[in-house]
């Protein structure tokens, strides 16, 4: 969805498949005297360059496998170390500090944490739910005193399991004090939110300083009226929709923050037509907008790489 744009502009790209590192594809740092360093690539087409032939990357994911096949060696701590080692292995790749990244993988670390998200963007000008994380019973029972809140896991992302064919995710729920003990509360922190009253929702691309509004009519559906991510295509509209000025200005407050060329973020539409922040997932998904409503985002991603190769 963005390589066939690239291709349009004559623009020449490589791909680095992390997870066939040590197999069809290979990353090298040399330190020289100088105490620059040398970043040599072979990519899953045989090319092979430094990084110096290079210009603009797109940081799509880096999954990594601990060796010639998925099942890796059948020693679980033996293939975690050999994961870790070759995520640690990537993550030098910042060494590139000369192109464009979309994004630089400091500024994903960086935009990862889902309350830093939130005061950011209330500094902003965005609205915001009042939430509480926490894995104090006292202060869970506190802020959900008067009721109708949610409650969703603090860290981004999907679980990891060993099986990829049992991935799961933890959505967003109804959150209900009085069936949970003080104990199960103490077990894990998670988010606690007051529970948005909302006609639908929305996710909004930013790509550069452009800003791609998707409205999502979860509350068709009874499955996704809580939580989008139940995705159910036939009943669940997509449409284009306009982003309101201050939510596009405040997200390219967040990415000048965080030093961001592309993120997907989440919004609750109320009844009076107010867009409430959820959080924002700097490498989030976004394909199925394009499907679905239009977007044109893969042609936006190749402009914002392509560019950066030709100020060059």
């Amino acid at each position: 969805m963005v390589t066939r744009h690239l291709d349009a502009l004559g623009q020449r790209w490589e791909w680095l498949i992390t997870d066939q590192l040590g197999e069809r594809c290979r990353v090298s740092y040399t330190i020289q005297d100088d105490g620059n360093c040398l970043v040599r690539l072979v990519t899953d087409s045989g090319w092979e360059g430094t990084g110096n032939d290079i210009r603009s990357v797109w940081n799509r994911r880096q999954v990594v496998n601990p060796g010639g096949s998925n099942e890796g060696s059948g020693d679980e701590l033996l293939d975690q170390y050999v994961r870790e080692q070759r995520t640690h292995l990537l993550d030098n790749l910042s060494f590139l500090d000369h192109v464009c990244w979309v994004n630089h993988p400091l500024g994903l670390r960086a935009a990862r944490p889902k309350l830093l998200q939130l005061v950011l963007a209330r500094k902003f000008g965005m609205v915001i739910p009042m939430t509480l994380c926490s894995d104090d019973p006292v202060e869970i029972r506190r802020f959900t005193a008067k009721g109708n809140h949610i409650t969703k896991v603090v860290s981004p992302g999907t679980p990891l399991v060993p099986n990829r064919e049992h991935q799961y995710m933890v959505f967003t729920q109804p959150f209900d004090p009085s069936s949970v003990t003080d104990s199960q509360l103490a077990a894990a922190p998670a988010i606690y939110q007051e529970r948005v009253n909302k006609a639908a929702d929305a996710r909004v691309i930013m790509v550069g300083d452009q800003a791609f509004g998707c409205r999502i009519d979860s509350q068709t559906a009874e499955d996704t009226a809580l939580d989008w991510r139940h995705y159910q295509e036939p009943h669940v509209p997509h449409t284009r929709i306009d982003v309101p000025p201050v939510v596009h200005t405040g997200l390219q407050a967040l990415h000048q923050h965080f030093g961001l060329r592309f993120s997907a973020s989440d919004f609750a539409i109320t009844n009076d037509d107010r867009w409430v922040y959820l959080e924002t997932n700097p490498n989030g998904q976004w394909g199925w907008l394009e499907e679905e409503a239009g977007l044109p985002i893969g042609q936006a991603l190749a402009k914002e790489l392509a560019d950066h190769n030709a100020h060059r």
